[in-house]
């Protein structure tokens, strides 16, 4: 199951900088973003599914996750490039890599003081398995980062 990452995460980045590569000589600029949008709409039930179903059915949801989730990580560097301002184009690259991957690396330290409020509060109401059903909740809230 290791290469899903791996072969969807270099499929998807590479389709979506050649789909928003098209769409932007048609569109425009601002069409990359629809092109996040849209891929990101499409990966979102497939990567709820990866948190809902049982093995195998959450592998199996992943792939269209990948495929689909991870465009936005080439466009986005190509949207920073083409619409920020020369002057600055270096200092907000290096201030969204920072952000990417060091506050979006390191929100998955919420996840347990997310899980533990969940659970406080939900405690009546999950009387089965109240510790998997406030983790899967508090990764729905917020979902791994990492790419």
């Amino acid at each position: 199951m290791s290469w899903i990452p791996i072969v969807g995460g270099i499929f998807s980045v590479t389709v979506g900088g050649l789909l928003s590569d098209v769409i932007v000589k048609r569109l425009g600029l601002y069409s990359r973003v629809i092109v996040i949008i849209i891929s990101l709409t499409l990966a979102a039930p497939f990567a709820a599914g990866t948190l809902f179903f049982l093995p195998p059915y959450a592998y199996l949801c992943q792939i269209p996750t990948y495929l689909f989730g991870e465009m936005w990580i080439g466009i986005t560097i190509a949207v920073l490039v083409e619409l920020v301002p020369s002057d600055i184009r270096t200092t907000g690259i290096a201030v969204y890599l920072f952000i990417i991957t060091n506050i979006g690396g390191n929100i998955q330290l919420l996840v347990p003081v997310i899980k533990n409020h969940i659970k406080e509060m939900h405690k009546h109401d999950i009387p089965k398995y109240p510790d998997v059903n406030a983790l899967r909740s508090a990764y729905t809230i917020l979902p791994d980062t990492t790419a």
